[in-house]
């Protein structure tokens, strides 16, 4: 069994025991129905990528993400595509500028483009300037996307990794449109994205105490 075959049973036997709570998808939803981006800290993507193809199913919309152009990028590419997710290849260090473009291009589709503003190799939780530029271009809002989880091993990895116990909760907040991202330097703008995200994760944090 080849490992990305391995990975997508994994990922789709654990998500059935996930008990899973997002209650303002709809809002996200509406305000990119004619294309945005979201933002995922990197090591919340085991927890995200389900959800997102399930809503992707359910709703006939599409996702695209971008991967690097390692071996891992490889694998997490023959991974999202058993998901039917689009894939542009490319990094911040490699391909920066073609992936840029095409990304842009699926947004002028009116695709949804799923980001991992730190990815791939860090440093953690800190914006890059590609997400920022991406907005800048194409004008679309930036949906900032919080994750919590009641028990998860974490990976020693350099960000710190989740991979979520079956039976988990696990609590999605999608933060308002970020939208204002040219009236403000790069460096800043990238502050100000990081500061969003941090507040999206802190009301994930409490909607799952909400539910305890």
């Amino acid at each position: 069994m080849s490992r990305a075959l391995l990975l997508e049973k994994l990922i789709r036997l654990t998500h059935l025991t996930y008990r899973r709570r997002s209650p303002n998808w709809e809002r996200a939803r509406r305000e990119t129905e004619e294309g945005g981006i979201f933002l995922v800290w990197h090591c919340f993507i085991w927890p995200l990528v389900h959800y997102f193809t399930l809503r992707a199913r359910e709703e006939g919309i599409s996702f695209v993400t971008l991967a690097s152009m390692s071996e891992d990028g490889q694998l997490i590419t023959d991974v999202l595509h058993r998901f039917d997710w689009r894939v542009v290849r490319g990094s911040s260090s490699r391909g920066a500028i073609q992936s840029l473009r095409k990304l842009l291009n699926e947004l002028a589709e009116e695709r949804r483009v799923f980001i991992t503003p730190d990815g791939p190799k860090g440093p953690p939780r800190r914006i890059k300037p590609g997400p920022v530029l991406l907005q800048r271009k194409s004008e679309l809002p930036m949906i900032p996307v919080g994750t919590a989880v009641d028990r998860a091993y974490t990976f020693s990895s350099w960000d710190e990794f989740r991979l979520p116990w079956p039976g988990s909760r696990i609590s999605i907040y999608f933060g308002q449109p970020i939208t204002e991202l040219a009236d403000h330097g790069k460096e800043e703008a990238c502050r100000y994205v990081e500061t969003r995200m941090e507040q999206a994760h802190e009301q994930a944090e409490k909607l799952l105490e909400q539910t305890s």
